[in-house]
Parts: structure tokens; C-alpha cells; sequence
């Protein structure tokens, strides 16, 4: 489990996703929201998935944990 670890990517840009769990080839990447759902959301999660993948692995989940006004968990 890595919790806030930068994604470098090229031209020397970083990326800090909440919460990146690593299990065996699977890769699941968690981010924390309150408010809302917005697509910037998504996207945000879609564009680290991306990075992930571009590493090489090939199992990638992608979930959206809304904290606020009550909790949900939103599975991309």
C-alpha cells in the first residue's frame, strides 16, 4: 500500500494519488472526494490509471471514495 506517492512522469510532472494497493497483478487506486461527484473526478482518476497502466500493469481498478454529505463508493 502506498498512501500519497507521487507518479513521475515524463517532462518531469508528478501525480499524487490518496491511495495506490498493490496485490499480487492487481493494482487498485483510491481517491477521496468530498462534495459532489464532478466528471474532473473520473478524469482525475482515469489519468492516473493511465500512468499505471503505462508501467506495466495490466490490472487496474479505479474507485472514488465520497466522504461527505454521506459515503459512497464509486467503482470506475
Amino acid at each position: 500500500v502506498k498512501t500519497e506517492a507521487e507518479i513521475l512522469v515524463p517532462g518531469g510532472s508528478f501525480y499524487r494519488p490518496d491511495r495506490v494497493v498493490f496485490d499480487g497483478d492487481t493494482v487498485t487506486i483510491l481517491d477521496y472526494k468530498t462534495g459532489k461527484p464532478r466528471d474532473s473526478h473520473r478524469e482525475q482518476l482515469m489519468k492516473y490509471a493511465g500512468y499505471i497502466t503505462g508501467m506495466g500493469y495490466t490490472n487496474v481498478n479505479k474507485v472514488i471514495v465520497y466522504l461527505e454529505p454521506e459515503i459512497s463508493v464509486v467503482e470506475l
